[in-house]
């Protein structure tokens, strides 16, 4: 593996990393299991919310525009698809058999809804498949600074306005740092960001986060633009740390994560909500633990399924359905 995928699995196990952190405090808060300390998770959740999808949406602009994958996208496209009806319908099972334990219960309408309202946690995949879709369209090879800018812009009405169009107005909104993740790999800026640019947008971050703990509050506009700002700075920062870091990118067990993200994103809320319903029910309250057994399970669990399953095609159908179909003889021409 070139140095150049080792960096960027580390990075994309990072942001694995948080978005697994993100859930498990998501989950405390849903179900106030922590009262006490609902003002410190509230803090921890909203620092990690202000730049941890973006900064997914960025790797994966960046992979798309590295792998070139806007010239066989109808694989790629139809692989997130059929990964999205999969694990959407387990989730929904999941939560019917599990309807009294879980902090937010599903009926069969929300079944008949996943076409147009993407279950939690997956509308990532959702949106990822529009996304891939509009960008292989356009047949735009590379990512100019005007383009990033019109996607910018764009983002910036979406959330201004606060423009309900359901996944329609999420997709638009992450368009741009999936523009903006494309624009850094096609012209070649994630290695040629400067210690003074990187020290910026950790000023950026750092205020940011003064501002938020002595509560002040911006206007609408300033919010929208400061959100976005917010977010590609964290971004930026997290790719100039993880290429030119060693230290950083080097670490065997964020490559691990890394290698291993679809499966941990798939599998870990399942592992996490159930955690938290056994917890509740034998009464242990103790937060260090349940973020502790959380964070472990909900990472290494997935892991082994993913390492278990890549050994089998038929068994490896939720994680590369394309595929495996193909090897079965189901699809042939793609």
């Amino acid at each position: 593996m070139s140095e150049r995928l080792v960096w960027l699995d580390s990075l994309r196990g990072f942001a694995i990393f948080t978005v697994v952190l993100g859930h498990c405090i998501d989950g405390y808060l849903g179900a106030n299991i922590f009262p006490s300390y609902n003002v410190l998770l509230k803090i921890a959740y909203d620092f990690i919310y202000s730049f941890h999808m973006p900064l997914f949406f960025c790797i994966s602009g960046f992979a798309f525009y590295l792998s070139k994958t806007y010239k066989k996208y109808k694989i790629k496209f139809w692989d997130i698809v059929l990964l999205y009806l999969f694990w959407s319908v387990f989730q929904w099972c999941f939560k019917i058999v599990l309807a009294s334990h879980v902090n937010k219960p599903l009926n069969f309408d929300d079944l008949l809804k996943i076409f147009y309202v993407p279950m939690v946690p997956y509308w990532y995949l959702y949106v990822l498949a529009c996304l891939y879709l509009v960008f292989s369209k356009i047949g735009v090879p590379k990512i100019k600074l005007s383009l990033l800018c019109i996607t910018g812009i764009l983002g910036f009405i979406i959330k201004h306005y606060s423009i309900d169009l359901g996944i329609i107005s999420t997709s638009v909104y992450y368009m741009y740092f999936f523009a903006l993740g494309g624009h850094l790999c096609t012209m070649n800026l994630h290695n040629r960001i400067q210690n003074k640019n990187f020290i910026i947008c950790v000023a950026i971050c750092i205020v940011n986060c003064i501002l938020y703990l002595y509560k002040v509050n911006f206007t609408t506009s300033i919010l929208s633009i400061n959100s976005i700002i917010v977010a590609s700075a964290g971004s930026i920062v997290c790719f100039y740390i993880f290429y030119n870091w060693k230290i950083v990118y080097e670490s065997n067990i964020l490559k691990m994560f890394g290698v291993y993200s679809l499966q941990i994103y798939v599998i870990h809320s399942f592992i996490t909500a159930g955690s938290r319903i056994i917890f509740k029910m034998l009464e242990i309250i103790n937060l260090p633990l349940y973020l502790l057994v959380g964070m472990i399970f909900g990472i290494f669990i997935p892991i082994i399924i993913g390492k278990y399953c890549a050994q089998n095609e038929f068994l490896n159908l939720p994680f590369a359905p394309i595929k495996g179909l193909k090897k079965v003889g189901v699809i042939k021409n793609l």
